[in-house]
Formats: C-alpha cells, sequence, structure tokens
C-alpha cells in the first residue's frame, strides 16, 4: 500500500510541475494557457503531496513539491497583500459599481433585482442580458435613469444601468465578431469617470480562443484611447495569471482591483471549491478601491462583483457618500 501511494504522489508531484510550467507558455496554444488558470487548485495539491512526502520520508519529492508550493504561491499572494501605494481620497467620495454576467439562460430575474435593490449601486453592468432580461430590468429605470442597452442573441447582450448622469455613451464592437462592450462617462460634478464594460468570447475551442483573444487586444485598444480616470470591468473569461490578461493590464497601465482583496472566484458560482476568477475589474492610478467583493448566487453561472472605488478631488456630491 505505501509504495503504490508514494508511486501516485509521486507521479502527480510530476504532473503538477510541468502542468504548473506549461501556464508560462500559454500563447502557444490555447490548452497550454488552459493551464495557467489553476494556480490555486496547484498550491492544495502540491501540498497534499507535500504531507504525503514528509510522512513517508521521501524528502527529494518532497522537496520537489515544496517547490512547487513556492512557484505558485508567490503569484497567488500578491492578491492578497495591500496595495503597494494608495491615494488619499476625500471622505464620501466612492461610488459602487456592480458588474454581473447573469447568464442569458438564467430566468431567476428577482434575485438579481432584489441584489440591487439591497446594495443600491451606482452603476449596474448585466452581461449576458438578452431581451427577457432586459424586460425585467426596466423595473430599474426609478432609481437608475440613465441607461445604455446592447440587446443581443445568446451571450452577447449587455446593459448599464446609472444613478450617475452619463455625459456621454458610446456602443464599441471588438474584434472581427464585433463582439459588442460599452464605453460611459460618468459625470460626477467636475470629474467625468469613464467607465468600459467589455464581455470577450468565451474560449471553448480554437476559433473562439482565437476570437477572445482579439477582443482584449481591441479592447485594450479602446482603453488606451480613453481619458482618465478610467476603469475597465466584465467577465474577461479569462484568469489573471493567462498572458493574455496580463497583457491588458501592461497595455493599458491598469491595475487590478482584486490586490488586496484576494481571489474572489467568481466562475462556476455552484462551485466554487474549484471556482476561478474570471470577472475582473481593472483601474487607473488616479482611482482607488476601497472594497471589492463577490455577490450572492443570483442564479448565473457567475457571481456578481461589487467593486466600491474612490475619486480623488472631486466637488462634494451629497448623494454619493456610499452604496445606498
Amino acid at each position: 500500500m505505501i509504495p503504490l501511494l508514494l508511486t501516485l504522489t509521486q507521479v502527480t508531484v510530476i504532473g503538477v510541475l510541468l502542468l504548473s510550467v506549461a501556464g508560462f507558455f500559454g500563447t502557444y496554444h490555447r490548452y497550454l494557457e488552459l493551464t495557467a488558470h489553476f494556480k490555486p487548485h496547484y498550491v492544495v495539491v502540491s501540498l497534499l503531496c507535500l504531507l504525503i512526502c514528509v510522512a513517508l520520508q521521501a524528502w527529494t519529492w518532497a522537496l520537489c513539491a515544496l517547490v512547487i508550493v513556492a512557484l505558485n504561491l508567490v503569484i497567488i499572494a500578491p492578491w492578497y497583500l495591500p496595495p503597494s501605494h494608495t491615494l488619499l481620497v476625500k471622505p464620501g467620495l466612492e461610488i459602487q459599481v456592480m458588474c454581473a454576467n447573469v447568464q442569458y439562460t438564467n430566468t431567476n430575474y428577482a434575485a438579481f433585482l432584489r441584489l440591487i435593490r439591497e446594495e443600491m449601486p451606482h452603476v449596474v453592468i448585466a452581461q449576458e442580458a438578452n431581451e427577457p432580461w432586459l424586460a425585467h430590468l426596466r423595473e430599474l429605470a426609478a432609481q437608475f435613469p440613465y441607461a445604455v442597452t446592447v440587446p443581443g442573441r445568446g451571450s452577447s447582450g449587455i446593459a448599464l444601468y446609472s444613478r450617475l448622469p452619463i455625459a456621454h455613451a458610446d456602443i464599441i464592437y471588438l474584434g472581427q465578431q464585433r463582439r459588442p462592450g460599452v464605453i460611459a462617462r460618468l459625470s460626477l460634478g467636475a470629474t467625468v469617470l469613464t467607465l468600459v464594460t467589455i464581455h470577450p468570447r468565451a474560449p471553448l475551442h480554437n476559433r473562439a480562443f482565437a476570437d477572445r483573444n482579439e477582443q482584449l487586444l481591441a479592447a485594450t485598444k479602446v482603453v488606451e484611447t480613453v481619458p482618465p480616470p478610467k476603469l475597465l470591468v466584465g467577465d474577461f473569461n479569462t484568469s489573471p495569471w493567462s498572458p493574455y490578461y496580463k497583457r491588458v493590464v501592461r497595455d493599458t497601465g491598469l491595475r487590478d482591483a482584486r490586490k488586496g482583496f484576494g481571489l474572489l472566484p467568481t466562475w462556476p458560482a455552484a462551485r466554487l471549491w474549484v471556482g476561478l476568477p474570471i470577472d475582473h475589474c481593472l483601474v487607473s492610478p488616479e482611482l482607488t478601491v476601497a472594497r471589492m467583493r463577490t455577490g450572492p448566487n443570483i442564479g448565473s453561472d457567475h457571481l456578481p462583483l461589487i467593486i466600491d472605488v474612490g475619486l480623488p478631488e472631486v466637488p462634494p456630491l451629497g448623494s454619493l457618500s456610499g452604496g445606498s
């Protein structure tokens, strides 16, 4: 029994090591990129292997397992550490943004509407919002008088509802597939916040993988052209460890709002023990993130993201004192 357990552990250590390294070559094939998403899972499995190796006094293999733990933990740790720099933001100058992939096949409209009324964010983004979803979300008109909606078939619909005046809005179409997104210029007294929301295609096969990468690249170019302060939010259909995600962060100069708040896995909502953080918010240096969290299960395969963003040097706005 013990020799079999050691053999299985050794095979697992080798496999996890190969998978951990393969993710760094994700630009070469979608299967290689797929291996990049499971860094937390590699930590858990390699820790288990480490404990088994120590118990069996297989010290060489224990060292290998420890290296794998360290390799992946170094990548994960920054999401739990406070940001390296913060800006001083005057009290009360905070807006709350809620972004949810509502899943177009989900009919639990009441759960999402209830969450919105409980939180009362300043901006609500609903991705995969098809015609039935848009019909139910019209109930928000009294509290959210400003809206931009792009109905679409399947997962391509997108909608933005705001309690803040929208100074200007554009619908953008990304890549050859012309995947829709929204640019909204939100008025906050003398300051205008640029919010860009996108939902690239899920990379379920080679063509879709290429489409998603093309759409992320197109979104990057859009974000580069809009004025700060700005934020980019949405279901990116990739994790923070994907080379394509890292390229977005690098080229836009934005930073991940998650940092300091943990991994916050959002998908799949029903199995968060294997969950991945694929819904994201990136912010420009002028903005601070006071809090970022996931909302409850609304019947979708994604959990909503709720982000409290601080803006510097904005005149008093009274109603912008928090999320309600």
